[in-house]
């Protein structure tokens, strides 16, 4: 039997080609934070536009453009930007709540320092099944959930409607991520469809 998966939810997985720098990494982890629900989060929400970090928005902007074209193939005249980001402190034992990112297109997580099988992000699917059956094995199918271990340079991108969330983290030190959120600019459909839409 052939099982196709219609309309899946893309979740792109990629890596930073290159190491952060020392300057930029001790930018990063010197940030001044505020409390979060689970975990701690920088004051400053639009950590991208700073000067020090100029190469990492452009390299997080290809992946991100990547996503899009592979995702989207856009025919419209429309391109892609990074609009708030923020740095995340998550301690040994700390978590992030469950949430979605609204006012977003994509959205995104940068790890700045992470353990792999120690550090999770987890999904949830958001469609409800009045009929539950319990199986065998989970497959992207038949779960209600599905986690990616991460590790420190990797880049996961999702809809921004996709609620996820940081489950308590067993590492043995913080785990550091810069989370953004991307939008379209340009126009999407046409004039004499009567669906265009110009986005500054």
């Amino acid at each position: 039997m052939n099982i196709d998966n219609l309309f899946p939810i893309p979740v792109g997985i990629d890596k930073i080609p290159k190491e952060l720098t020392a300057e930029q990494l001790k930018f990063l982890t010197t940030q001044q934070m505020q409390d979060n629900v689970g975990n701690t989060v920088s004051t400053d929400s639009y950590i991208l536009n700073s000067n020090e970090l100029v190469d990492l928005r452009d390299e997080l902007l290809k992946i991100v453009r990547k996503y899009f074209k592979i995702v989207y193939a856009p025919a419209d005249d429309v391109d892609v930007y990074i609009t708030q980001s923020w740095v995340n402190f998550t301690e040994p034992g700390k978590y992030h709540h469950v949430h979605a990112h609204p006012n977003s297109f994509i959205s995104g997580v940068f790890y700045i320092r992470s353990e792999g099988e120690a550090d999770r992000i987890k999904f949830y699917k958001s469609v409800y099944e009045g009929i539950q059956v319990t199986p065998t094995e989970w497959n992207v199918y038949n779960s209600k959930t599905w986690w990616y271990s991460v590790s420190t340079g990797d880049v996961i991108l999702f809809p921004s409607s996709l609620t996820h969330e940081v489950p308590t983290t067993t590492s043995s030190s913080n785990r550091i991520s810069l989370a953004f959120n991307v939008f379209l600019k340009g126009r999407l459909g046409t004039y004499n469809d009567l669906n265009e839409l110009k986005l500054i």
